[in-house]
């Protein structure tokens, strides 16, 4: 079954599997270290883009694990507030953004959250804060159209459409933590199969272009038939994973 882990190469199926890989991990002498007051981030990257996170407390364990895709796409967005989520480990945590996206008609804002694998690296930046992310969507659901055209007749979000499903509130209703998810359509400008090299597995990245954004989309090949060629449309549901890059 596709998860976020398996849309970088690591199909991962057992507890032990997990045990096994984080020990790779913290042994291979690539692997990069950022201090935090809690501990360490522990930063694992390979040559296709995957990238692991580890987080290690101040008792030298290993306590998560968070995956992440180093694409080379930036957006800017103005960071409004920090998220964090009863029962989920003090490494982890969320940004909730604004995204400027254009239409034919006019410039808007969209909201959007995308979970930080450093979120603690963070933690005293004062807010609102303007920065420059790299984000990477991990695909939940993907679907593939030739054309634009194609799209018309299909029960999917319009075309370049953007949905930040996790940023979306009722008017009135208390804000809650919010998933780092999306909903969004684009058309795809490049697409290739790539290795993971920790793990020798395959997984897909696509070059989706929306309104004055392009996207890096990764996913389990078991999600698609075939590699979409460049001019085709996708559309799906996506969590998003996102790193301050400026």
């Amino acid at each position: 079954m596709p998860s976020h882990l398996s849309s970088i190469g690591i199909p991962i199926a057992s507890r032990e599997a997990f045990a096994r890989l984080a020990r790779r991990v913290v042994n291979d002498e690539e692997t990069m270290q950022y201090e935090v007051d809690e501990g360490l981030y522990l930063r694992w990257s390979c040559p296709s883009g995957a990238e692991l996170w580890l987080q290690v407390n101040d008792r030298n364990q290993v306590v998560g694990m968070s995956p992440h895709f180093a694409g080379k796409n930036r957006v800017p967005v103005k960071l409004t507030r920090q998220i964090t989520r009863p029962g989920e480990s003090p490494f982890d945590g969320a940004f909730r953004a604004e995204l400027t996206l254009e239409d034919d008609q006019e410039a808007a804002l969209h909201p959007l959250v995308f979970d930080a694998p450093d979120f603690l690296r963070y933690a005293d930046l004062r807010l609102p804060y303007e920065a420059v992310a790299q984000v990477a969507a991990f695909a939940h659901t993907l679907q593939v159209f030739a054309a634009k055209e194609a799209l018309t007749a299909a029960p999917v979000t319009p075309p370049s459409a953007f949905v930040p499903v996790g940023a979306v509130t009722l008017e009135g209703a208390p804000i809650k933590p919010s998933p780092a998810l999306a909903s969004f359509t684009g058309e795809v400008r490049a697409a290739q199969e790539r290795t993971n090299k920790l793990t020798g597995a395959a997984f897909v990245w696509l070059d989706v272009v929306l309104p004055s954004a392009v996207f890096d989309v990764v996913a389990d090949p078991d999600l698609l038939e075939t590699l979409p060629p460049a001019g085709a449309c996708v559309s799906g549901t996506f969590w998003l994973s996102g790193r301050l890059v400026g």
